[in-house]
């Protein structure tokens, strides 16, 4: 089983739609993975319904934080 828990889509820094992230990960052979964009679920919906199963979609999301040291990113699915 392959799986990737931190991917990106244009909807927030990443290159792809998240349809045309879909067709990538299926090349790859991917079986489950978690679209986590920066500070937005925008583009789970899309994933979801372009995978129609396959992969499976896990939400997810990178809020971003800040404190006394810097800039902190939290995934959360």
């Amino acid at each position: 089983m392959r799986i990737d828990l931190h991917l990106h889509t244009n909807a927030s820094d990443g290159q792809h739609t998240p349809s045309e992230l879909i067709d990538i990960v299926r090349k790859h052979r991917l079986d489950i993975i978690a679209v986590t964009d920066h500070d937005t679920t925008a583009g789970i919906a899309e994933a979801q319904s372009a995978s129609a199963g396959y992969p499976q979609v896990i939400p997810g999301i990178e809020l971003s934080a800040e404190d006394e040291q810097g800039d902190v990113h939290v995934l959360g699915y």
